[in-house]
């Protein structure tokens, strides 16, 4: 997944948001790297939009964004 330059809009909840989803990648058995690279997407993707759980997103709209 290649993390493009983006407009932030919001960084709320951008911290929260690669915590989160750098501890769920690591349980579910991804190596550090790998577990690195999603929450750095998903903490991205949360700078895109107003708010904090709201603006996380979903795998589907993290991948549309970055594709």
């Amino acid at each position: 997944m290649c993390i493009r330059d983006r407009d932030v809009v919001d960084t709320t909840g951008a911290g929260d948001s690669f915590l989160g989803t750098l501890l769920a990648a690591l349980a579910a058995g991804a190596g550090l790297k790998e577990a690195a690279g999603a929450a750095s997407a998903v903490s991205a993707f949360a700078t895109t939009s107003v708010g904090a759980q709201a603006s996380y997103g979903d795998v589907a709209a993290v991948e549309q964004h970055f594709g």
